[in-house]
């Protein structure tokens, strides 16, 4: 017979983990917590957050990851900001100026008539496009201007590379795909990390206790860590796609053929940022400041963090792709050198040489192995649907690249980490009626 004093008592009784405190793993526990379940989250570093990683180290804020809350009217972080009291500050695009590589300005006219001119090509290329045939192979084909001239791989490399992944092996299908909310992306100026922190709150840590294998094989699943055993009922798995890649989780029996298929199918961008900072600002008062170059996929995008920031003579930048994992590579010496000779090439005997410099490292990360997944041209969109099945309704999936609608955003890693909360709970929930 039921009653509610046993469905209480039931619901403590399921112990329930969460691998990974990214922000799915913290979005699954938070809502699980909060009706009652005994949930205990294991994070294999030694603090919060995974891709959401702020660094305060130079006085300002330092988004090594997630930066943007993209499209914010109707993204569900954006009420998060509202209970966590984050400064938001649109990001005007608008506000670009550009150069060439030899420094010489790009006029106003020329470069919005080349940004409407890649949209109106970008937008053509699934007209072309073919199953496992790349993006970077229909531009090849079809589109001269986009394969020669420096504004237009500009475009290509910041606003299909950076979002995206490599266009060699981006879909020349699926690119487009993914669902957007409405506004214009926003910044948290003081700091990503209070929405982590927030969801955080009163949950259950345990940091440093890396999971090594998961036995689903018996009633109680077992899940051999770094730092001892543990026992649950139900297991949601929240690790970024890399490290499901390089199976660095041992899951007993072996995960089914067609989640290890997605996996292997979706693909892992990579993307690294760089903030330099100055001892005066030297550089145009604009949002955005372009360098067209050769090779536009590293140090070409400069974001004026004096915008955000004031007086804090700062520059953010990037590396994509192979570019980015070429970038790990080299010294923080010989990074400054690039990006100071990249500057000079526009301000000449003005440009200074970064005092300080941070950056990221990403697919070295052990934790991460990548920035965040794509639609590649081994990719059909059912991948994702598959990545987000449970098996057995004992060991469950949250993550951006669990994600049909919004894959590769913070936004869409939230909001799979409350899917599967929902899944449990109903779950249990009709179990227990049914006592």
């Amino acid at each position: 017979m039921f009653s509610f004093k046993n469905e209480k008592r039931r619901v403590k009784e399921n112990k329930i983990i969460v691998v990974g405190a990214g922000i799915s793993g913290l979005a699954a526990a938070k809502d699980l917590q909060t009706k009652g379940y005994n949930v205990t989250v294991l994070e294999a570093t030694d603090k919060i957050g995974g891709r959401i990683d702020t660094d305060n180290s130079l006085g300002i804020p330092f988004e090594k990851g997630a930066s943007w809350i993209h499209t914010p009217i109707g993204n569900p972080l954006t009420d998060l900001t509202k209970q966590t009291q984050s400064n938001i500050k649109v990001t005007d695009f608008d506000d670009t100026v550009a150069f060439y590589n030899d420094g010489t300005k790009i006029k106003s006219s020329d470069y919005w008539s080349a940004k409407k001119l890649f949209y109106k090509q970008h937008e053509q290329i699934d007209m072309y496009g073919k199953k496992n045939e790349s993006y970077a192979d229909v531009v090849s084909k079809y589109f001269e201007s986009m394969r020669n001239d420096d504004l237009q791989k500009f475009f290509i490399a910041n606003y299909v590379t950076f979002d995206t992944g490599e266009t060699n092996k981006l879909s020349s299908t699926l690119y487009n795909y993914g669902e957007e909310y409405e506004g214009t992306d926003a910044v948290i100026t003081n700091g990503y990390e209070k929405i982590p922190q927030y969801l955080a709150e009163n949950l259950t840590i345990q940091f440093n206790t890396k999971v090594h294998t998961i036995d689903y094989s018996l009633d109680k699943i077992q899940l051999n860590t770094s730092n001892g055993s543990y026992n649950a009922d139900k297991v949601i798995v929240t690790v970024p796609l890399g490290v499901l890649k390089k199976e660095i989780i041992q899951f007993k029996p072996d995960l089914p053929f067609e989640k290890k298929q997605a996996i292997k199918n979706i693909g892992m961008n990579h993307v690294n940022k760089f903030i330099v900072t100055f001892d005066k600002c030297f550089w145009h008062d604009s949002q955005f400041i372009i360098l067209t170059k050769e090779n536009p996929n590293k140090y070409s995008w400069y974001l004026n963090v004096n915008k955000t920031h004031e007086n804090c003579n700062a520059l953010l930048t990037f590396a994509y792709g192979m570019d980015a994992v070429e970038s790990e590579k080299r010294t923080d010496n010989q990074i400054k050198d690039e990006i100071y000779n990249n500057l000079k090439k526009i301000y000449k005997h003005q440009t200074l040489y970064p005092t300080n410099l941070l950056r990221t490292k990403w697919s070295q990360d052990p934790n991460t192995h990548g920035g965040y997944s794509y639609t590649s041209t081994s990719t059909s969109m059912k991948d994702f649907d598959i990545l987000a099945k449970d098996i057995n309704s004992k060991i469950y999936f949250a993550g951006e690249h669990t994600s049909r609608d919004y894959f590769s955003t913070a936004h869409g890693a939230y909001l799979s980490g409350k899917r599967e909360a929902r899944k449990i709970i109903k779950l249990l929930r009709t179990s227990n009626f049914k006592l």
